[in-house]
Order: C-alpha cells, then structure tokens, then sequence
C-alpha cells in the first residue's frame, strides 16, 4: 500500500486533487425515476457544425426529452491545437436554429450552466485527476508507458 500512495503522490501532486468527498457532496447521484435517460454530446470544437452532429445531438435531445430526462452538452475542448476559434459559438447557434435547447452545458459565451458544471472538459481536469490518483492508490489502476 505504501509503494501505491507513493506511486500516486508522485504523479499527482496534492494542487492537482481535491478531496473526493467534496466532489461527492457537489455531484450527487441525480435522482430519475425509472426510464428516465441522461443523454450527452459532447463536439469537439476543432471545426464548423455539420449536419451528422446535428442529427447525433438531435437524437440525444429527443431521446432525453422522450423519456423525461435531461440532455447535456460538454464540450470536449482538450485538442487545443486544433480547436477553431468561433466554433463553439456557431455550434451553439446551429443547435438553436434547429430548436435544440440543452438541459445542461455550455452557453454561446462558453459559460457552463447546470447542476454537474463544468460542461468544458478542460475545465474537469481536476475531478479526472482526483480519481485517477485515488485508483492508483488502491491498485485498480496503473501508469502507461507505451511510446505508441
């Protein structure tokens, strides 16, 4: 155990995590009755909108809309190379064009809104690191070191 928390103390530092019953107490379970879907979609903004993403985030939306659930959008900003600048704005205005209102996500200012925020992934690194560093600590997980 002790080579595990080293392990983990030292590809995280205590600034990269927080503690887990914070986040816990922050993201409680949602409470849904049955049939109840949470659906997410989740673009990446390394290019215009085109219509295949509207019909996948159309289907989400419906989905969750059909079964009295909620429908969230997260945007999955982690290729900051290939990120174009205005494209979460015009994604934003295609989804209204097509009447798409998310329950969740990010707003064409690219603020999150919703009880889960941060909707940018960027912005869940800490959370990501958090448990990382906890399932090293118990084994359940291990470190990678392929070159491919």
């Amino acid at each position: 155990m002790t080579d595990r928390k080293n392990l983990a103390d030292l590809v995280f530092s205590n600034t990269d995590v927080m503690d887990i019953a914070e986040i816990e107490s922050k993201y409680k379970p949602r409470q849904l009755k049955e049939g109840q879907m949470v659906t997410r979609f989740a673009p990446s903004p390394t290019g215009f909108l085109h219509i295949g993403a509207i019909y996948t985030a159309m289907i989400d939306y419906i989905v969750a809309k059909q079964s009295g659930g909620i429908s969230c959008l997260r945007v999955e900003d982690t290729d900051q190379k290939r990120q174009v600048e205005s494209a979460t704005e015009v994604m934003m205005k295609g989804f209204a064009d097509f009447g798409i209102k998310f329950d969740e996500g990010v707003d064409e200012n690219y603020h999150s809104y919703g009880d889960y925020a941060p909707y940018i992934q960027s912005q869940r690194a800490t959370i990501y690191k958090t448990y990382a560093k906890e399932l090293l600590r118990q084994g359940k997980a291990y470190l990678c070191f392929s070159l491919t």
